[in-house]
Order: C-alpha cells, then sequence, then structure tokens
C-alpha cells in the first residue's frame, strides 16, 4: 500500500521539479556569487592595508600607527600630523611630526577635539582609507563615542594633558645605508575614568539584553567580550580581517552563524557588521554556538565557559588540542579530558597551554572584564 504514495510523491517532485531546480541553481550561484564577492573585499582590504602600512612607514617610521579594533587612527593630508582615539587606554594622542618649535599646543588639542566632536562616525569613516568605500551609518560624533555624555570643555577640564618629545626612525631605502631619525611631538590627553566602559556600552544594553534572552548566553559575557575585542570603538577594525564591536570575521564566525543559526550560505556583509545591533546578534550567536553546540558535552558550566571565551578568540581545534591526549583539534576526546578536571585546573591549562600568548592574554582580559558586568 506503500507504493502508490510514494509514486504521488515522485509525481509531484516531477511537477515541481524544473521549477524547484532552477530556483535551487540561481540560489548556489548568487550564493557562490556572494562568496566570491567577500573574498574578494578581503583581499582588496588586505592590500589596501598594507600599501597603506608601507606608505605611512616611510614617513613615520617606527611611530606608525594604523586603525585597529581598539583604535581610531587618522592622519593629515600631507602624512605629518596624527590623531588616535584609544578606546581601550581611554586616551587621545595627537602626534606632531617634525614640528615647529613654537607650536601652540593648547591650539592643536582644541582643534582636534573640536573636529572630534563635530564629525560623526559616519563622516570618519568616509575619510578612512580602509573603510571609504563601505557604508556607515552611525550619526553620533566620534568624541561622543570615546567619552559619552561630555562636551569639549568638559573633556577639556577633564583631561590629564603631558607632552614629550619621542624619536621615530624611518628606514631608508635599500641603496642607502643608515636610517633617518625625525622628531615627534607627542601630545596626549587622558581621562582615566573607570566608569567609561559602562557609559559606552549604554546604547547596546537593550540589544545585548534581547540578545541573551534570545540564545541563553550571558549579557555579562556579551559585555566582556565586547569590551575586550574592541572597548566599543565603532569603527573598530583588524587585518584578519575582522569588523565591529564583537570584532567578526565575516568568512569565519560570521559565516557559521548565517549557515547554522540563520540558513544562509553566505558571509555577512561588512556593513552589517559596522551595524551595532547586528554585530551583537553576530556575536551573541557565535557565542551560542560554542557553548551550546562545540562543547555542550563539557559539564561543568564554568569549565565551558571558559573554555569558550578561549574558543571565541582562537577557535574550538585550537582550545580541543590544549586537553587532547595527542594534542590534535578533535573535540570529542578533548572534552572526555576536560570533564576530568576542575573549573579551576581548566583555567590554569587554557592561560599555560594555548598555542597563542595572544588568547592567554585574551582568556584573562575576559574573565576579569566579566567581574565589571
Amino acid at each position: 500500500m506503500k507504493h502508490p504514495a510514494i509514486g504521488a510523491g515522485l509525481v509531484i517532485v516531477g511537477l515541481l521539479g524544473s521549477p524547484f531546480t532552477s530556483y535551487s541553481q540561481s540560489y548556489e550561484e548568487f550564493a557562490k556569487q556572494q562568496r566570491q564577492q567577500y573574498q574578494d573585499f578581503a583581499a582588496a582590504y588586505v592590500a589596501d592595508y598594507n600599501a597603506y602600512k608601507n606608505k605611512l612607514l616611510a614617513q613615520w617610521g617606527t611611530a606608525t600607527e594604523l586603525p585597529s579594533k581598539t583604535a581610531y587612527v587618522a592622519y593629515d593630508e600631507k602624512l605629518e600630523q596624527k590623531t588616535v582615539v584609544d578606546f581601550a587606554n581611554d586616551e587621545i594622542r595627537i602626534e606632531l611630526l617634525e614640528p615647529a618649535v613654537d607650536v601652540d599646543t593648547s591650539a592643536v588639542v582644541s582643534k582636534v577635539l573640536e573636529q572630534l566632536a563635530s564629525n560623526s562616525v559616519a563622516e570618519v569613516a568616509k575619510k578612512d582609507p580602509l573603510l571609504k568605500s563601505v557604508p556607515i551609518n552611525d550619526e553620533q560624533p566620534l568624541l561622543a563615542s570615546w567619552a559619552p555624555k561630555m562636551s569639549v570643555e568638559q573633556v577639556t577640564e577633564a583631561a590629564q594633558v603631558s607632552t614629550e618629545e619621542v624619536t621615530a626612525v624611518v628606514d631608508k631605502p635599500a641603496t642607502m645605508k643608515d636610517a633617518s631619525q625625525k622628531r615627534v611631538k607627542r601630545i596626549t590627553l587622558r581621562l582615566g575614568d573607570v566608569s567609561v566602559f559602562s557609559r559606552r556600552a549604554e546604547p547596546f544594553r537593550d540589544e545585548v539584553e534581547d540578545v541573551a534572552a534570545q540564545t541563553g548566553v550571558s549579557e555579562a559575557l556579551i559585555l566582556a567580550i565586547m569590551q575586550t575585542e574592541s572597548s566599543f570603538n565603532p569603527l573598530a577594525q583588524s587585518p584578519i580581517p575582522a569588523f565591529g564591536l564583537m570584532q567578526i570575521v565575516p568568512n569565519s564566525a560570521g559565516l557559521d552563524v548565517n549557515q547554522r543559526v540563520f540558513d544562509k550560505q553566505q558571509a555577512p556583509a561588512v556593513d552589517t557588521l559596522f551595524n551595532p545591533q547586528q554585530n551583537i546578534i553576530y556575536g551573541g550567536n557565535y557565542i551560542k554556538l560554542l557553548e551550546q553546540v562545540y562543547l555542550r558535552g563539557i559539564t561543568d558550566p564554568v569549565s565551558r565557559r571558559y573554555c569558550a571565551i578561549a574558543a571565541y578568540n582562537t577557535g574550538a581545534g585550537n582550545v580541543a588540542s590544549v586537553f587532547h591526549p595527542q594534542h590534535k583539534r578533535v573535540i570529542g576526546p578533548a572534552i572526555a579530558e576536560i570533564n576530568k578536571l576542575s573549573a579551576d585546573q581548566v583555567y590554569s591549562r587554557l592561560h599555560s597551554d594555548l598555542p597563542y600568548r595572544e588568547t592567554q592574554a585574551y582568556l584573562e582580559k575576559v574573565t576579569t572584564a566579566l567581574k565589571a558586568w
């Protein structure tokens, strides 16, 4: 009695086959096109990053700085002045290359602060050589992102200002023997505000709460990872490349979340990751995948959290290699070993044996930040 049903089913498939196949092929072609577009963007971004870096090195040498996940960095058109808005260290640094002896420090500081207060995140992004092609819609002034609810006058009054002379060593072309040295005048404004991370996080708290409720991931963990990844820098970028508040790598964590959570086969667009709400959705869901899928077999919730934190930075495979009897990047046998250890022992092993010092430090930073949230 089953055969007629099967036959009927085959008839239906036959009737739908042609348009369904056409749709399937169209989607695959679309997904392939999207993947290629991202790969092209990533290659262009890395090429632009390296070209920009080399251009700056020729002028600034050892004093060269580039935009990063925790710092906005901009140079003037002549590459003679550099402004660094350092979100991690709560300071703004202004550096002048070979400045005049009588440079007016106060005037320089005032001009920079006014520019940061009058230009939105979207406007400064358009001037960033690495992001100028990415549509970013954040209309908040950059200064307000760094020092929320403070005016130029309040920042000027509250900041501790220091100046110093440093030396930049610039390598000469291969045809010349000696490197040259250039004077750099550095002006540093530091607020030293212990509550700054909490205030920077305020605009994102509702989205964090929603994502935490939807995913079952701790709000505190989302915020601690966000703080560690970007210090709430709205233009966070790194040459991996990774983008946004939670530093999502489009073709890694971004693609993983799209495939497993949203049933999409392409990586998220870069401008999507510069949307704070979307970035938090991707970051929160990636933590969910780590805790509730890849590492779900770890029975102690504290041990599982330590492993998820490390995996957010380096991947679950590298975490597995710490505990696997043969140090393979295989999760199953590693989890069996993890479950024999206390949470403190798991933390100690991760902190001492993870393949990269960066991840060891990352684990410490996130667990420390957790206490504040």
